[in-house]
């Protein structure tokens, strides 16, 4: 059974699928009546992340176990309890309704969704996944791995959320030496010595930033060779030092 790991699972959200989101707004430009007028368009069915993620699950026909991971969770005061979309306006004014709404409707939408992505025509926007990922999954030779998984007895996985949900670094451990290839957690040097600062492509800014500070940490703490590939070409290579209360990056 695999394990699916997520911040706080108690929110809920009102999901749209995308073909009553259309519907919704060709009513709206077709009506007199909405003009001038603020309106949701929503399922107007509430549902958890937490059920989300095993409603998801069950569609797939996945076993999973869904666990709280404290480091997701967002900061006091952040989190968004509840999203919940009353559509009661839209049908009035528009005469509008959701074919996906309530549990049923969610499901039904997720099947599509999954079906949609199931069918290697849809991915030719992305043949990289087509050509490389597909056909491993059809020959199972795929692996999904979790935080501190050992890729080799010289490269361990550790997640680092924050540019996308599931990034990772890779941590390495070989001939004596010790390194990490950080990928999209540090996209420019100032981010050593600023570790707030996050991409404006980042999903999760907070997220980034407590994961860049734990790379830092670790790299500093453990005299890593460090590999950022966002960096100069001149520059891909090299260690952060700690000078003072900030940290500085020396090319190897």
């Amino acid at each position: 059974k695999r394990e699916i790991k997520l911040g706080s699972q108690h929110p809920t959200r009102d999901f749209s699928y995308v073909s009553d989101t259309v519907t919704g707004f060709v009513a709206a430009l077709e009506s007199e009546r909405g003009i001038g007028e603020v309106i949701n368009l929503g399922s107007n069915y509430e549902i958890s992340i937490g059920d989300v993620c095993q409603t998801i699950a069950d569609v797939m026909e996945e076993e999973v176990e869904v666990l709280t991971d404290d480091e997701r969770i967002r900061p006091e005061d952040s989190e968004v309890e509840r999203l919940w979309a009353s559509n009661e306006k839209a049908f009035e004014l528009l005469g509008w309704k959701p074919d996906f709404g309530a549990r049923d409707g969610l499901r039904r939408g997720l099947i599509e969704t999954v079906e949609w992505f199931r069918k290697p025509e849809n991915l030719i926007n992305a043949p990289w996944v087509s050509e490389n990922v597909i056909p491993l999954q059809s020959l199972s030779l795929m692996d999904l791995f979790e935080d501190g998984d050992s890729i080799t007895d010289e490269i361990t996985a550790m997640i680092t959320p924050g540019h996308t949900p599931g990034h990772m670094v890779f941590l390495l451990d070989s001939a004596g030496d010790k390194g990490a290839i950080t990928g999209d957690a540090i996209h420019s040097k100032v981010q050593i010595q600023e570790p707030s600062w996050s991409a404006g492509v980042d999903v999760d800014k907070s997220a980034s930033e407590r994961s860049r500070r734990e790379i830092i940490r670790r790299a500093v703490s453990g005299d890593l060779i460090i590999a950022a590939g966002h960096f100069h070409p001149d520059e891909h290579f090299g260690r952060i030092r700690q000078e003072g209360d900030k940290a500085k990056w020396v090319v190897a």
